[in-house]
């Protein structure tokens, strides 16, 4: 697998951890993902790599607990503990844009995200599913509903699926319900895939797959203060889903990311992109364009 050229090797790998009570729909999000990846190179990690159902053509090499795809994809069963896994993928810097990491129905999605915060990495978000026939009633069940209140309240971003099982009346009762129990971000299922694992630079092809989200390039001044940023990043309207991107701040490069009630700047290395912020449908555009103006 030749190196991407458009992948700064010396910038950490972005890793997101995918979420949600059994039956929410987790292996149809990692098939999916596989499968139709947008140009992005991600290296899934799953638990039961028997689950994942990809195309017979898509699949260039598999030697059993990996799974190497003709789109420059790869899928991982998690056999030797995280550590050795991730160690092999940092190998490969080059070969992946994205790590992706499946947690089990059961599992602790903020747990296994703090992998994310190992050398050579950067936790892009937890993401979690939620199913709309069923979230309220597994909340409320004596055996399991502390497991998903924790999975609700560790999320960044959490998706609401299988909608077309409930009303609309429902389905906004639930929306409505899941805003109590997460400070996350709420989307509807199938969510985009920039929404997902965050937006790319500006000059890259990124469609965000709902006509109603406002997508913005912002490039700030050189000057600009840790300081000013952190303050611009905690007065964002509540409609913008996502901000990501590589600015300078004290004159130093500094990775931006802000998805659901997180925000986080870390120092890296490697280019400038400005940064790209994603807004939802009940976005008041006047507030935006104001809010984006104060980092001009």
């Amino acid at each position: 697998m030749s190196p991407n050229p458009r992948n700064d090797v010396t910038a950490p790998l972005p890793v997101t951890v995918i979420g949600g009570y059994l039956g929410a729909g987790k292996t149809t999000l990692v098939n999916n993902l596989l499968a139709n990846p947008e140009g992005r190179r991600f290296a899934v990690l799953v638990n039961d790599f028997g689950a994942v159902n990809v195309d017979a053509a898509l699949i260039a090499e598999h030697d059993g607990d990996t799974m190497a795809l003709t789109n420059g994809c790869i899928c991982c069963s998690i056999v030797d503990g995280f550590a050795d896994t991730l160690q092999t993928l940092r190998d490969r810097r080059s070969d992946f844009d994205h790590v992706l990491i499946e947690v089990s129905g059961v599992g602790d999605p903020w747990k296994v995200a703090q992998w994310g915060r190992t050398p050579g990495f950067a936790l892009d978000a937890v993401v979690v599913l939620a199913s709309a026939d069923t979230i309220v009633d597994q909340a409320d069940d004596l055996y399991i509903g502390d497991t998903i209140h924790a999975q609700l309240r560790q999320a960044d971003v959490v998706v609401v699926t299988k909608l077309d099982l409930v009303t609309t009346a429902r389905a906004n009762e639930i929306r409505a319900w899941l805003t109590t129990a997460t400070d996350a971000t709420i989307v509807d299922g199938p969510a985009s895939l920039p929404l997902l694992v965050g937006p790319r630079a500006r000059g890259t092809s990124d469609p965000i797959g709902h006509p109603e989200h406002a997508t913005s390039f912002i490039s700030p001044p050189d000057d600009l203060s840790r300081t000013q940023l952190q303050t611009w990043l905690r007065d964002r309207p509540a409609s913008v889903l996502r901000v990501k991107g590589v600015v300078l701040a004290d004159a130093q490069p500094v990775l931006v990311q802000a998805v659901g009630a997180r925000d986080e700047i870390t120092n890296t290395t490697g280019p400038t992109t400005g940064l790209v912020a994603i807004a939802g449908p009940a976005t008041d555009r006047d507030g935006l364009d104001r809010w984006i103006a104060r980092l001009r």
